[in-house]
């Protein structure tokens, strides 16, 4: 059985990820051991917090998780000491005051203004507000081919697995950017059900197997293609969704 564990873009809620250390797999009396340290952080204020960590391991076409046993966390508070505290100090020295502002001058200049900006939103706040949606979308689609394409290079230069990671983090977090859903925090099987398209299903189950398994075959490079090309046919849906209101 292949156990593949969490990586950095696994939500780790409530604590956060600060690093990850990974240990040579070692075998005593024909069982194998792998080892991984994750360092993590959180800012909740409880005392006690529940937790499991699991792992990941691929039966068929799924990705199942596997949940050990809930661990009881006990929460230590760091304190400051309130004697170290600086003593507030008076100052009674003379402070000069500043000419008055003419209130009912720009109240009214103020007023002014909104009718203005009201009137120009009445008359082109669609026209302008679309043409600033598209201009976003475009500037983040634009932005993500470039990182996407560097990424590709690298991998194409170095045959290194973790670029294909990286590469899987910086398309997931550019779909949750454009379609406005958590893709980022979705599992290769949530994201297969969310878009229902079987090719995409095929190619994220090749990059699974590269980054979890390592398993590192032809077909990755035409993986990545694929999904850069799927982000930019969901980039032209939206882009035509937002001409069209």
């Amino acid at each position: 059985m292949e156990i593949f564990f969490p990586d950095s873009s696994y939500q780790y809620a409530p604590f956060e990820l600060v690093s990850k250390k990974y240990f040579p797999t070692y075998t005593i009396d024909s069982i194998s051991t792998d080892s991984v340290i994750y360092l993590l952080r959180t800012f909740e204020l409880k005392d006690k917090i529940i937790y499991a960590l699991p792992v990941f391991t691929i039966s068929g076409n799924d990705t199942l998780v596997l949940y050990p046993e809930k661990d009881l966390l006990n929460i230590r508070k760091i304190n400051f000491d309130e004697h170290s505290q600086a003593s507030l100090l008076a100052d009674t020295s003379l402070m000069l005051i500043s000419k008055r502002i003419n209130y009912p001058y720009w109240i009214a200049a103020i007023l002014m203004m909104v009718a203005l900006l009201f009137l120009l939103y009445k008359l082109f706040g669609k026209t302008i507000l679309r043409r600033y949606k598209l201009y976003v979308i475009y500037r983040e689609h634009i932005h993500f081919l470039q990182a996407f394409d560097t990424l590709l290079k690298k991998f194409t230069d170095t045959q290194d697995i973790r670029i294909v990671e990286k590469a899987l983090i910086e398309w997931r977090s550019y779909l949750t950017k454009l379609i406005h859903k958590p893709v980022h925090t979705y599992t290769s099987t949530e994201i297969m059900t969310l878009f229902q398209d079987e090719a995409l299903k095929t190619n994220l189950q090749v990059l699974d197997r590269s980054v979890y398994g390592g398993i590192l075959s032809t077909d990755v490079l035409h993986a990545l293609d694929f999904i850069r090309k799927f982000s930019t046919a969901q980039y032209r849906i939206i882009r035509n969704t937002i001409h069209s209101t």
